[in-house]
């Protein structure tokens, strides 16, 4: 026979290989002594509790955290740093109560932390197991109901449905009614009439079928270009049209002000929220078109404490 071929490897794999230090350990140290009773019966083996000290607990659990924990400081800690700075030269007002901030920031990062983890042990498994063994069990129309009737749990869970009627409640009904009768007569039924369900039982379709994504595209944004040509000829139904592309439009402002009337108030911090819920309830601000309460430290100022013998003016 000739040479044999020579084999090409990576420089890495290579000086991996020839780093790796091997040791024989015999099996016996690694299980525990058999023992037996009088009759020569082996006994079962109970392992013993194991005991860690702190810093070796530390050890285990250190690099496991420490990388999922980084993962979620690299998304909150940019977004914190930006805020700050915004309030410092765009607001140019100091951060109050930073240790409690900073407090806050750090059970965000750790609640994150763990959530994902939640999601990868726990709802992920579940999914792959519901995705792997339905379609294997029901016809494709029981599949596409279930995947329709899950696009509109999950839309039904987001957060940002329910604030809707909470948007809805700050609209002027006069100015935009179609708007304000969306938000809060028909908040849900918009969510079914979104579709969804359908775009996911669509997208089931799509993967099963290999459709391509160009046809659905064309077929959902030529009619959405058109409903929003025709609606912006109308007064009323343009009064729609941020709502429906999540822009800012008119509908969205405090409404016609036609007086305005600044009173500022200073009180001891320690009365503050008293005053601040005082006067935003007693004034009105809790209500549509109410106005607008800020509340603010001032950090220079002069108290003025006035005799008690002035006499009263007359009117």
């Amino acid at each position: 026979m000739g040479d044999p071929m020579p084999r090409e490897i990576r420089f890495a794999a290579f000086a991996r290989e020839v780093t790796t230090h091997q040791s024989i350990i015999s099996y016996n140290a690694l299980v525990p002594k058999i023992e037996a009773d009088a009759d020569g019966t082996a006994l079962p083996y109970r392992p013993p509790k194991l005991k860690l000290r702190p810093l070796e607990a530390y050890r285990v659990v250190a690099p496991y955290t420490s990388v999922r924990f980084i993962e979620q400081a690299k998304a909150v800690v940019p977004l914190a740093i930006y805020l700050v700075l915004f309030q410092f030269f765009i607001l140019q007002q100091a951060v109050e109560d930073s240790w409690i901030i900073t407090a806050g920031l750090f059970s965000v990062m750790v609640g994150l932390m763990l959530f994902m983890k939640g999601l990868k042990i726990g709802l992920m498994p579940f999914g792959e197991i519901i995705g792997n063994t339905l379609p294997t069990k029901s016809a494709l129309p029981v599949v596409l109901l279930v995947v329709f009737l899950l696009g509109i749990g999950f839309t039904f869970a987001e957060p940002a449905i329910g604030a809707l009627k909470t948007a809805g409640s700050i609209i002027d009904v006069t100015r935009a009614p179609y708007v304000y009768s969306l938000l809060n007569d028909w908040p849900d039924v918009l969510v079914l009439v979104v579709g969804v369900g359908l775009a996911a039982a669509l997208g089931t379709l799509r993967f099963i079928y290999g459709w391509s994504l160009k046809p659905f595209i064309y077929l959902t944004l030529i009619p959405a270009i058109g409903f929003t040509s025709y609606m912006m000829l109308d007064p009323e139904l343009s009064k729609v049209l941020g709502l429906a592309w999540d822009t800012q439009t008119e509908h969205r402002q405090l409404g016609d002000q036609t007086e305005k009337q600044i009173l500022r108030v200073v009180v001891p911090a320690v009365d503050a929220d008293d005053v601040f819920e005082f006067i935003y309830f007693e004034t009105g601000i809790d209500k549509p078109h109410g106005g607008l309460i800020l509340m603010a430290r001032v950090d220079n100022f002069v108290p003025l404490i006035l005799p008690d013998d002035i006499p009263e003016e007359d009117d």
